[in-house]
């Protein structure tokens, strides 16, 4: 891939870059070679003024030199990430026909501790040099590629599968042409696959990897990243060679091709789903069960933080502990025991707040605090987009249940929202076996016959007195589970109000400018306006989009210039400051 900068004359001068393809290309890198050409077109204005420049002038072209340097560079995907594989605890599910498999340290690491090692790849046709099949079971591939897949149906056309690629041919004793294809499957949508000789190629010793022709001509790209290591991004979508769909597993693998001698490694890492149609999502624990229990309430457990059995079904059900087992947030965990219950689906507990006092339904006694708590939890789940819970369970033979389910529902007393989690099985789970269960708000519905009343669409009514939260199980056998960090995400909006004034002004221009550059650590103050932790572009982007005053009566009555015409104003200024201070 090659580079070209050009300036183009207009009202506003306006920095370009254009690139081509160059046959056998390997690398497509961010146009960083525009950035001494735009500083030089910055600084060969500032001798159109006789004189030495004042500091403060050197100030103000030094922030709008940064401030051409980001326009050199075309706008970047406003994309969030959700892992896939980072290959910490082992093979995660990978497994090789072709090759040895193994999870270590010694290749390609760029995530953690350990990524994938493909050792001792020799040439010839191999269909099966790295292969994942996964479902429900698998907690966090699962639900990224169903949230891919959903953005895909959606119609989201910037998906992309990523992962990162380290090679090694020191083994390589005679060079030949080397060849990586992938494939991805899914319910619905089925096989599909770059073949070998349509994803990545090249000479094992020498030019692998390149992009082939098909892979170029779906978007997938390959960027250096250090000594023979590459990050790879491949378009998924029905317009695209590899497409997934929403459903009940996935798989993801590679093959290989080649006519080299000897053999060669490959180190696979960070691998993960992108897409701008991701949310990012502020999270907060609503319960995790630490709180003490205070021996001078012996009827009272507080640490079941207002959980117990639940006066919405008769009978009541379920025993309820606590516990130190399935402890994922903090040290307690609660335990839900069900053994001596029939077979089937049952509420069985709940946590309750009625903050009015008086049992006569015609008089009201609203207690302030419980009302307060009330409505924080209405406010909090009408805001929300998700939930999730940690369960931990083990096989508990004789009990041999063939599937196992957790129920949550949110009722205000009138309106009763209720979904189901994917199932899970307990059967040849060894001890300690965790994983995250996923409850989308959009999938609460009410369960109120004839209602079509819907959770993320109509809420909880916001002047109700009565709060609840039902906990089920649904099951063909009785089992104990341990829940812990019961928690809701909310969406975080995007926002270039980075000194939370709120106003979008050039105060905020400056704090992302201080920030700009800082990856895995920038947060709101140093200029991170979509919570990606990077302070970059993307970023600059929403500043621009967002600059003016707030909304309301001031933002109705102010004319407020577009970004470009504020930002030359900003240079003028500075440019009249330096004809004052000169003259």
């Amino acid at each position: 891939m090659e580079w070209e900068c050009s300036l183009r004359e207009g009202p506003a001068p306006v920095f370009e870059t254009s690139a081509r393809s160059l046959p056998g290309s390997r690398i497509v890198a961010a146009p960083t070679v525009c950035f001494a050409f735009v500083r030089d077109v910055v600084m060969r204005q500032t001798r159109l003024f006789n004189g030495s420049m004042t500091r403060s002038y050197q100030r103000v072209v030094h922030a709008f030199g940064s401030l051409a340097m980001v326009l050199a560079v075309s706008a970047t995907s406003l994309a969030a990430d959700l892992p896939l594989y980072s290959w910490e605890a082992g093979l995660e599910d990978w497994s090789a026909a072709n090759v040895t498999l193994t999870a270590d340290s010694t290749l390609g690491v760029t995530d953690g501790l350990q990524s994938l090692h493909l050792n001792g790849l020799t040439s010839g046709f191999k269909n099966d040099v790295g292969y994942s099949q996964f479902n429900y079971l698998d907690a966090v591939p699962f639900d990224a590629m169903n949230r891919a897949a959903a953005a895909i149906a959606g119609g989201a056309t910037d998906v992309t599968l990523e992962f990162d690629l380290a090679i090694d041919s020191s083994n390589v004793t005679t060079d030949g042409y080397a060849q990586l294809g992938m494939f991805v499957n899914s319910t619905g949508v089925g096989f599909k696959q770059y073949g070998t000789g349509n994803f990545l190629g090249g000479n094992a010793a020498s030019t692998f990897p390149y992009v082939y022709n098909q892979a170029l001509i779906d978007g997938a790209s390959i960027v250096s990243i250090g000594a023979n290591q590459y990050h790879v991004a491949v378009p998924l979508g029905p317009s695209y060679s590899l497409n997934i769909g929403a459903g009940s597993f996935f798989q993801i693998g590679f093959k290989s091709n080649g006519g080299w001698a000897g053999s060669m490694d490959l180190g696979i890492d960070n691998m993960f789903v992108s897409s701008s149609s991701f949310p990012f999502y502020e999270e907060e624990t609503l319960f995790s069960w630490e709180t003490p229990d205070d021996v001078g309430t012996p009827g009272v457990n507080e640490q079941l933080e207002g959980w117990g059995p639940s006066p919405l079904v008769n009978p009541a059900t379920q025993a309820l502990s606590i516990t130190s087992t399935g402890a994922t947030h903090g040290s307690s965990a609660l335990q839900l025991d069900r053994t001596l219950l029939p077979d089937g689906f049952t509420w069985g507990s709940s946590f309750v707040l009625d903050s009015d006092l008086n049992p006569d339904p015609e008089i009201e006694d609203i207690d302030p605090t419980i009302q307060a708590d009330i409505d924080s939890f209405v406010s909090k789940i009408n805001g929300g987009a998700r939930l999730a819970v940690d369960i931990t369970y083990e096989d508990q033979y004789p009990i041999e249940p063939t599937f196992s389910q957790i129920w949550l529902a949110f009722t205000d007393g009138s309106a009763y929202y209720q979904a189901g989690s994917s199932s899970f099985d307990i059967n040849n789970a060894v001890p300690g076996t965790t994983e995250t269960l996923y409850f989308e708000i959009s999938d609460f519905d009410d369960s109120t016959p004839g209602s079509s009343l819907n959770l993320a669409t109509d809420g909880l009514a916001t002047d109700t007195s009565f709060f609840a939260i039902a906990l089920g199980t649904s099951t063909d056998g009785g089992a104990i589970y341990q829940l812990d960090n019961f928690r809701l995400f909310t969406v975080l909006p995007d926002s270039a109000d980075f000194d939370e004034d709120d106003d979008v002004d050039g105060f905020d221009f400056l704090a992302w400018q201080g920030g700009f550059g800082t990856f895995g650590t920038g947060t709101l103050a140093t200029g991170d306006a979509n919570h990606d932790d990077d302070v970059d572009t993307t970023d600059f982007g929403f500043w621009e989009s967002q600059f003016g005053p707030p909304a309301g009566p001031l933002g109705a009555s102010v004319a407020v210039p577009e970004p470009s015409t504020a930002l030359l104003g900003l240079v003028g200024l500075g440019l009249l400051l330096l004809r004052r201070q000169l003259s």
